[in-house]
């Protein structure tokens, strides 16, 4: 992993010349969502799946009750454009995933059977793989540290306010 990315993202921008075809796909394909802070998006159901299609979506672990986020977002990983993201084919009871892009992000939601569609082509497999490596590192780097802000958020604070935290 690149040392510019923060803990837990993957190691930085995936190539746009691997990923183009992808995208593309992706968009005559499935279904095209702005995603922000103020309009996240919960991978609750099995089988939802996003694909980043424009600018960075931060995933976070949430409570839930009644399948609705009931508490404080604890930051997992940050995903770049390229990047999937897919709901678990079982939740553990009481918690979720839910993506939170940042402005101007956009993602395509895609059925599953699609994305096995493209697993067959061999244009579309380089660019699947490194869409789902991706979310594989993302998550993976989230396990091997504590659940928290995301990394710029603690930059942003200045230094009197890391030495005071």
């Amino acid at each position: 992993m690149s040392t510019s990315a923060p803990p837990g993202s993957p190691s930085g921008p995936l190539p746009a010349a691997l990923l183009a075809p992808l995208l593309a796909a992706a968009r005559a394909g499935g279904t095209v969502r702005a995603i922000a802070g103020n309009t996240p998006l919960l991978l609750a159901e099995p089988g939802r799946t996003l694909l980043v299609l424009e600018g960075m979506v931060e995933l976070f672990l949430v409570p839930l009750e009644e399948s609705r986020v009931a508490g404080a977002r604890q930051h997992l990983c940050s995903l770049p454009a390229g990047a999937l993201l897919l709901a678990p084919e079982a939740a553990a009871e009481g918690v979720g995933l839910l993506a939170a892009g940042h402005v101007g992000s956009r993602v395509a939601e895609l059925d599953r059977a699609l994305l096995e569609g493209w697993a067959a082509q061999a244009a579309l497999r380089p660019a699947l793989a490194a869409a789902l490596e991706a979310w594989v590192e993302g998550l993976g780097g989230a396990m091997v540290r504590p659940a928290g802000p995301p990394a710029k958020a603690h930059a942003r604070q200045g230094p009197a306010a890391r030495r005071a935290g």
